[in-house]
């Protein structure tokens, strides 16, 4: 097929029935067909207008299935009005192409879309119901409708080349076709899946389209793959042959599930022994791995897994609160011809970031036959019994949440951002076929948000939440007074933390050895950190609880607050336990939205101070201010709030009684009287309670023996906190001593040994039978300082990641570094006493090639082309010799 699209003729196109297509429903299966004209015709720009939805309708790619229409729409036959029906005998051969807009420029690196022969199924579970008129899809490659897989680079170089089968899908739950309106965002599932990509994951990928069925504008769909045996083979090696997968209420997709029953068959054990956790990772009682030993658990894709889950308050995963004690939305991954462990991915995960639950912590899951055998269950049981996994739990949930990590509010706000601005424009179209003047443009705006407002200040909420099932250590992981990064060997480095003693180590070990006892190599940190005590928990407050609107001036040290009641915390209502009773106003169905309080306190010496700590009961949410400066806020949305706003999250449970910990600057602190103001939110107006109380506390540093790293090139600091027997989460940092990151200037390719000699008769018998066995590429540090490889890869010719080289990421002044093709056939032939960094993938191309190294980001560090012909030496061409860069600098 070769589909032509108008934007004119669609923007108009009608809800009346058209050509082929049935009126009304089929099966009880509805259709809707027409565009909205409030949308379209709209003079707010906010909401739709011609030029709008027409600029839309070309801002992202279009995806065009073209297919038999009795095998769509038919009562019989007809997949789409047979929503229910799955399996082979409800696939229907399609076309698929993929449209570009004119004058795209795809940002995955694609000249053109294509046409390929396809498979088409209705896929989904919620979503196959026949109310709902905009379905998702499975489409299928195989050798029966043409050319196989489809050979396509969907996802640019973030993913595979081929495919087997993807999935066409979009919002359901929330879904502006089945009448959803203000919470429909187009974000959460996929920011869940970015992020464990991010992590280091395999994770399922995505873009968004536009669709058209037949002709007819369908709205947005994402690509979704499919985690799957096919998934493994394409991803991981081997044969999809290979691969089991397991998913939810006990299904199996691939293979079989008896490595799953294994798995199920320990966790009944339980694993309260450090050989029953490091038995399910494939290692020894030490932790030392085992090659006999079958590893059915990726831990750290379990722990990140379920660290997604807790932040993002996925109610509908595999610890589905709609599905209990069955598990939901999930599937796991696993080798048994290689065992590198169960791979979990995040699925599905609608029901999330402000849609599901503020606490997922709490209550456990009640799996617990093999049916419904799942991650959370998994966990659940890993952390309750073995100190081991909690510890590692926490260094995860540590590096996420603090120092710039992935949960923190600046980062994951701007997930939320790229996403969101990727189909900003191409909302308005989408609201111009399933939505109308309140499902628009600004109300997914409205949506968007709202996944932003719960993302900011999470992250003491889900501390506290760990914290109250001792998941999470009491005592916070120490803080580097810069985290990594370049710094001169004369400078001191400050570390804080406490109470307790800091160890710390400059080599990348740890300081605490398994069991809690210290590692032989740790240091204590010289520095001292005293805590002191500003305002303690129960301290009088005054306040204002008239639900009346203070606007601004109140939070300001010169305000007079002498009218004000005054009482001592725990302050608020409902709970029962509140030593001062506040009024929530006269009508209980009504409460006032905001209550105010204010205290002053005294402090000396100030300019000592390096943070300030506050410990803060708050129900539902709260915003602090230290003389007229906010420093805080929890449970509250970003940006401008008044007196109006309500809590962006409930506070129940053990919230309720849980301080939060929060770290903040102590930069608005004065010498003499401060002056606190915090505002309390409810929820909404018929929410049951509030509660107030609050500690701060103020810690003061010493650097009289700080830390000086001293030695030049990559150093790698970890250091906790260890108060009596517990231990602090980890905190790490990788330091560049008098060292630069290695650029072009710096950085030069010296040797390139692309075609050897042929192998010799002992190289042969040793089974080195290809020239290209002997293959080496040498770097060279040609500036006048340390540079560092970290971060770096080659990503065009051959393929190697600086990061995991045996000799280190740094290289001294004019120090070279040697990469090898087959290191045992080097060594063979060149002897062992050169030290080699690693070996590359792929073969560097006799005929010649480009080779790039890339940092993080995809930016090209260093771009090299040689090549075999005149003037290039022709010696270099398989008689023995190399091509070596004669004036490195």
């Amino acid at each position: 097929t070769q589909t032509y699209l108008f934007t004119d003729d669609i923007i108009r196109q009608s809800s009346a029935t058209p050509s082929g297509w049935p009126g009304g429903s089929v099966n009880g299966q509805v259709y809707r067909y027409g565009m909205n004209t409030g949308v379209v015709n709209s003079g707010n720009p906010a909401i739709g207008g011609v030029n709008q939805v027409k600029e839309a309708l070309v801002s992202i790619p279009t995806l065009s299935i073209v297919l038999d229409q009795a095998g769509l729409t038919s009562s019989g036959t007809g997949i789409y009005s047979n929503p229910g029906s799955s399996g082979y005998a409800w696939e229907r051969e399609a076309s698929l192409e993929l449209i570009h807009p004119p004058g795209w420029v795809d940002p995955d690196g694609n000249e053109t879309g294509f046409q390929t022969g396809c498979g088409l199924r209705i896929r989904g579970g919620f979503s196959r119901r026949t109310q709902n008129p905009k379905h998702s899809f499975r489409l299928f490659f195989r050798g029966e409708y043409g050319a196989g897989r489809l050979n396509y680079k969907l996802f640019g170089d973030e993913g595979a080349e081929e495919f087997d089968k993807i999935d066409l899908r979009g919002p359901q739950n929330y879904s502006w076709a089945q009448g959803g309106t203000n919470q429909n965002s187009f974000i959460r599932d996929t920011w869940s899946r970015d992020l464990q990509g991010e992590m280091g994951h395999p994770y399922k990928k995505s873009r968004w389209y536009h669709l058209y069925l037949n002709g007819i504008y369908w709205g947005m769909c994402e690509t979704d793959e499919r985690a799957e045996a096919n998934y493994g083979e394409i991803y991981f090696g081997g044969s999809e042959d290979d691969y089991d997968v397991v998913k939810s209420f006990g299904s199996v997709t691939d293979g079989n599930r008896s490595s799953y029953e294994r798995l199920w068959q320990k966790w009944q054990s339980g694993f309260t022994s450090n050989s029953a956790y490091y038995n399910i990772q494939g290692r020894n009682a030490d932790g030392s791995p085992n090659p006999g030993l079958e590893k059915l658990v990726d831990i750290d894709n379990l722990i990140d897994y379920m660290i997604i889950t807790y932040y993002t308050g996925d109610r509908d995963g595999p610890g589905s609160r709609y599905t209990q004690p069955n598990p939901n939305n999930y599937f796991g991954v696993y080798n048994r011809v290689s065992p590198d462990g169960y791979k979990f991915f995040e699925h599905d995960s609608e029901h999330s970031l402000g849609t599901g639950e503020n606490n997922m912590v709490t209550p456990f899951t009640r799996s617990t036959s093999l049916n419904q055998f799942n991650p959370h269950t998994l966990h659940e049981r890993l952390a309750t019994q073995n100190l081991e996994y909690r510890i590692r739990f926490a260094d995860r949930v540590a590096m996420y949440c603090y120092n710039d990590g992935l949960l923190t509010d600046a980062v994951g706000i701007a997930r939320v951002n790229r996403r969101a601005d990727s189909i900003n424009q191409a909302i308005y179209a989408h609201s111009a076929r399933w939505g109308d003047t309140n499902r628009s443009h600004a109300a997914w705006l409205g949506a968007v948000q709202g996944v932003r407002n719960f993302i900011t200040g999470r992250v003491p909420t889900l501390i506290s939440q760990l914290r109250s099932v001792d998941w999470y250590p009491d005592v916070n992981p120490p803080i580097l007074a810069q985290h990594g990064g370049a710094i001169t060997s004369g400078r001191p480095l400050l570390i804080e933390g406490g109470p307790g003693t800091i160890y710390y180590t400059v080599n990348g070990e740890d300081p605490r050895r398994p069991g809690g006892g210290l590692s032989p190599g740790a240091s204590v940190y010289e520095g001292s950190t005293t805590t002191e005590n500003l305002v303690s928990a129960g301290s009088v407050w005054k306040y204002l609880d008239d639900g009346s609107n203070q606007g601004t001036a109140w939070r300001q040290p010169d305000f007079d607050d002498g009218s004000w009641d005054s009482g001592p915390a725990e302050l608020g209502y409902g709970d029962g336990n509140e030593v001062t009773t506040l009024s929530f106003g006269p009508n209980s169905n009504a409460k006032y939205p905001t209550t105010y309080f204010r205290r002053t306190f005294n402090a000396t010496e100030v300019a000592d101070f390096s943070r300030l700590n506050i410990g803060l009961r708050r129900d539902d949410g709260a915003v602090i201010y230290l003389n007229g400066v906010e420093v805080a806020r929890s449970g509250m949305p970003a940006g401008v709030i008044n007196y109006l706003t309500n809590a962006n999250s409930v506070a129940g449970g053990a919230d309720e009684t849980t301080f939060f910990n929060l770290e903040v600057s102590a930069d608005a602190l004065v010498e003499g009287e401060n002056t606190l103001a915090v505002e309390i939110h409810q929820v909404s107006g018929s929410s049951s309670d509030i509660s107030f109380d609050l500690r701060l506390d103020g810690t003061k540093s010493s650097t009289e023996n700080p830390l000086i790293l001293s030695t030049a090139g990559s150093a790698v600091v970890r250091a906790r906190v260890r108060n009596g027997n517990e231990w602090s989460p980890l905190t790490a940092a990788t330091f560049l001593v008098d060292t630069d990151l290695a650029d072009e200037t710096s950085l030069a390719i010296s040797e390139i040994h692309y075609r050897p000699s042929s192998p010799r008769d002992a190289e042969l018998n040793a089974g080195f039978d290809e020239s290209s066995d002997f293959e080496f590429i040498e770097l060279l540090n040609k500036g006048s300082r340390p540079i560092d490889l970290g971060g770096l890869a080659f990503t065009t010719g051959i393929g190697f990641d600086f990061d995991a080289a045996v000799t280190g990421t740094t290289l001294l002044a004019g120090e070279r570094m040697v990469l090898v093709n087959n290191l045992a056939a080097f060594q063979f032939r060149y002897g062992n006493t050169l030290q080699v960094a690693g070996e590359y993938t792929g073969d560097l191309d006799n005929d010649g090639e480009q080779l790039v190294v890339s940092d993080s980001s995809g930016e090209i560090v260093l771009n090299v082309t040689y090549n075999d012909a005149d003037p290039w030496p022709a010696s270099a061409d398989g008689d023995g010799y190399s091509l070596v860069l004669i004036a490195p600098g």
